[in-house]
């Protein structure tokens, strides 16, 4: 059986995230990979699929500047994997520099580096 398709190719970052849960939680994550609609994460805490998620992504920028951002989403999958959680969440709309600036050129400049 073929895999469905990602809307856009995931690229690799370092970078933690925040997730504010519909139960007013706040899980501290590690950001695996983004793309303009969605990003992967690793969780201690489980977050369940259709969950509706507030992220605020920190990272740092070039010239060693910490910046972050924001943006919602859906749970649309979580896999346990020993005491871990992996997540992948789906971006309400996509990341874009008006609504996201400050992610939105850390992604562009992260996907400058490769060539897929």
């Amino acid at each position: 059986m073929d895999k469905p398709k990602r809307k856009a190719t995931r690229y690799p970052i370092f970078a933690i995230a925040e997730v504010k849960t519909s139960k007013n939680e706040t899980i501290t994550t590690m950001v695996d990979n983004i793309s303009l609609y969605g990003i992967g994460l690793y969780s201690f805490v489980p977050l369940k699929k259709g969950d509706h998620v507030r992220l605020r992504v920190k990272f740092v920028a070039q010239g060693g500047i910490e910046k972050d951002d924001q943006i919602e989403g859906e749970v649309v999958w979580s896999i346990k994997q020993d005491n871990i959680y992996f997540v992948g969440v789906s971006f309400s709309r996509e990341l874009s520099p008006l609504n996201q600036p400050e992610l939105y050129e850390y992604f562009v400049n992260i996907t400058s580096y490769y060539s897929y």
